[in-house]
């Protein structure tokens, strides 16, 4: 590759992990670490470019690199000062990728055959963002939907915490909080929203039937706007002098709960099948 392209290539590596401008611009995002970056090809998402740093122990990676050769990725080493300058962190993972943000739209991600859904409506903090993608693939969840003015997706906070689950579940990066209700109706689809003020318990719930879960903003909670749409709210009963739980945490607690009651009601239609 002759080296102005190189050049262009690390830079606009180096710009993905800075500027939202840049990914929202070219739909890219950036991949910290060998395991995002082989969880992306396993998925069959193919990087459009690979750096490795210079400092990578010889052999480690030799097996992945091979396979992103194969699969058509632009592989190539980088001097540890050159490769610091695209990673977001303070000790960098030494393999680097670029790679087409997988996003879903919203009518591909919620559909009459899902039944499942998890809404993260003003969720702002990456962190929290990446755990809801991961704990939603984790709990069966057949997709996660972002509304209600969120945190950019692609951010590489996001990415590293959703830990490669952003290519293993329907992403809706943004969606109109108006035409998610409308499709969600349009599905079939109940929402049941998480409030601390709510007197149900989140287990007193049936979610075996189709279903939305719908968490808030981290220090507001659900806004007057989603909370309106809203068929049910629940709460997670909590000890004393517990006020809240943080928004991933609570999330996951009621999407292993919906996931539990499931694979309950399967067992119970596989058993009377027999």
């Amino acid at each position: 590759m002759p080296l102005s392209a190189h050049n262009a290539r690390v830079q606009l590596a180096r710009s993905l992990v800075r500027q939202r401008k840049v990914r929202e611009q070219t739909g890219l995002f950036v991949l910290e670490g060998a395991g995002l970056v082989a969880e992306a090809l396993s998925c069959g998402h193919v990087p459009l470019d690979v750096f490795v740093s210079l400092e990578a122990p010889d052999g480690d990676f030799d097996a992945l690199l091979a396979d992103l050769r194969n699969a058509g990725a632009a592989v190539a080493e980088l001097d540890p000062a050159a490769f610091g300058s695209i990673a977001s962190t303070v000790t960098p993972q030494p393999v680097v990728a670029t790679v087409a943000q997988p996003w879903s739209g919203l009518e591909e991600a919620v559909t009459r055959e899902g039944s499942f859904v998890l809404v993260a409506a003003g969720v702002r903090e990456p962190g929290n963002a990446g755990t809801l993608i991961r704990t939603a693939a984790a709990a069966g969840a057949d997709a996660i939907v972002f509304c209600d003015d969120p945190v950019d997706v692609a951010n590489p906070k996001v990415v590293r915490a959703s830990a490669g689950a952003v290519f293993r579940i329907p992403v809706v990066a943004r969606a109109d909080v108006g035409a998610l209700w409308e499709r969600l109706r349009y599905c079939g689809l109940t929402t049941v929203g998480m409030s601390g003020r709510s007197e149900r318990p989140y287990d007193g719930v049936d979610y075996t039937a189709p279903v939305a879960i719908v968490v808030g903003n981290e220090a507001h909670g659900i806004s007057d706007a989603v909370a309106e749409q809203l068929a049910t709210r629940v709460a997670i009963p909590m000890a004393r002098g517990v006020e809240s739980l943080n928004v991933a945490a609570a999330a996951a607690v009621v999407a292993f709960e919906a996931a539990r009651q499931r694979r309950v009601a399967m067992a119970r239609t596989a058993g009377l099948g027999q």
